[in-house]
């Protein structure tokens, strides 16, 4: 019985073994031998049944509503013990890029960046063939979706690692990057609360580009802000928010802007599968308090408007999009307009400055999953050529590629990037470049 309990033999052997120990044996002894092995059995039988039920009842059975389970957004799972759906998005997106023309100027030179072209008599004007191999664009996403009794509430994370270094001789060593925050905002029934694109903008007609910046004459801000948005049916909608203000103007700094009343920014948007039509309109106040070079203290309006649509050809093959943007002090809500809202006068006032600028774009879908998107793109900045030499007084861009996207999770781009920049003086620079792109999403 020992054997039994602590060695636990499998009930083969057990025979095997019994009948070794006990043979040859006479008929009678062979009899009882018989006997006791049948006892044996029923024994061992009892043991391993109550060896399995023991095993049963020490096994944890997870409750249905702790386990995992499908979330209620596609893409989601529950948190176990919650009703509370998270995703975890994003993609790694890694670039190689060749400056057919001078080399650009900006931070490691991982966008375009025609709004600041070296001007031509820039001593680095004339370097030519830069490689870089970039993947500072990659991105992460979390966003939980949990239903309360005042509606479903949406919260989205998302950062990039395109924040700038502050230390060059990492870069040079480890290629040093800076994560970096893009959106964190929470929606809660018709309400947003958080950092995310501005009201203002459409995304939408954005056409899909390998270079991250551009067209010119665009909207690209994300910012903090409160925003309400009416749904009137399914195709319709009307939002309004404020917005965190940060005043622009020639040479603004931390020391000397006013940022007393936050920005108010509203859009109406009409939408079908065919074609959509978006009105903006952004208002604010800007203002400067400085003494030296010159005693200033002035506050004021600005505003700015932009219409910007979409339509798909009868083929479903060709799309046309178009951005229409404009207005008085206008500055960082127009591409590249940032610093240049107003200028200072001689007596220390402030003097709004009228920008525009616009772009379209044109798709074509060669098959589901080749495309092409050519994009022309402007900005128009009026300053006071006297007092802004060096600030950008014209802008022009265009894109031209071939986007393969082979499997929802893959996506492969080549596209030529033209751009140029005259300033108020006169001067010029442009930029000319080839770049390639990989895209793998999660």
């Amino acid at each position: 019985m020992d054997i039994i309990k602590h060695f636990k033999l499998p009930r083969i052997l057990l025979i095997v073994f019994l009948s070794g120990l006990y043979m040859p044996a006479s008929g009678d002894e062979l009899s009882d031998l018989k006997q006791q092995l049948k006892t044996l059995m029923a024994k061992v039988e009892a043991l391993e049944e109550k060896r399995g039920t023991k095993q049963t009842e020490k096994t944890e059975i997870i409750p249905v509503e702790d386990a995992v389970m499908v979330g209620q957004v596609p893409g989601t799972w529950k948190i176990p013990g919650t009703e509370t759906s998270l995703g975890i998005s994003g993609f790694v997106r890694a670039h190689m890029i060749y400056d057919i023309g001078p080399r650009p100027s900006s931070a490691g030179g991982d966008v375009a960046s025609i709004h600041r072209a070296l001007l031509e008599d820039d001593p680095e004007y004339d370097i030519r063939g830069d490689v870089r191999l970039a993947g500072r664009d990659a991105r992460f996403n979390i966003e939980t979706y949990t239903p309360t009794n005042l509606g479903l509430m949406h919260i989205f994370m998302q950062t990039d690692f395109k924040g700038d270094p502050d230390n060059k001789a990492s870069r040079a060593t480890t290629n040093r990057t800076a994560a970096n925050v893009r959106h964190a905002y929470a929606e809660l029934g018709n309400w947003l609360f958080g950092m995310t694109y501005s009201t203002y903008l459409d995304r939408t007609v954005f056409g899909d580009k390998v270079d991250p910046t551009g067209p010119q004459g665009r909207t690209m801000i994300r910012q903090g802000q409160l925003r309400y948005t009416h749904h009137f049916d399914d195709n319709r909608e009307f939002a309004i928010a404020i917005e965190n203000p940060h005043t622009d103007f020639v040479d603004a700094d931390d020391e000397n802007s006013v940022d007393a009343y936050p920005d108010l920014a509203m859009h109406y948007r009409y939408e079908t599968g065919q074609r959509m039509h978006q009105f903006s309109a952004m208002a604010r106040r800007i203002g400067i308090k400085q003494e030296l070079p010159v005693p200033a203290y002035d506050s004021v309006m600005s505003w700015g408007l932009n219409t910007s649509g979409y339509y798909w050809f009868p083929n479903g093959r060709n799309r046309l999009t178009w951005y229409l943007n404009f207005g008085d002090g206008i500055g960082r809500y127009l591409e590249a307009g940032r610093d240049q809202g107003a200028s200072i006068t001689e007596d220390g006032k402030l003097d709004t400055q009228f920008g525009y600028g616009g772009f379209v774009t044109f798709k074509h879908l060669w098959t589901d999953t080749l495309s092409s998107n050519v994009d022309f793109g402007f900005g128009l900045y009026d300053l006071n050529p006297e007092e802004t030499a060096d600030a950008n007084k014209r802008l022009l861009s265009s894109h031209v590629n071939l986007i393969w996207v082979p499997h929802d999770q893959l996506e492969f781009g080549l596209e030529y990037v033209w751009g140029k920049r005259e300033v108020h003086d006169g001067r010029k620079g442009y930029v000319s470049r080839l770049m390639m792109n990989s895209i793998f999403n999660f």
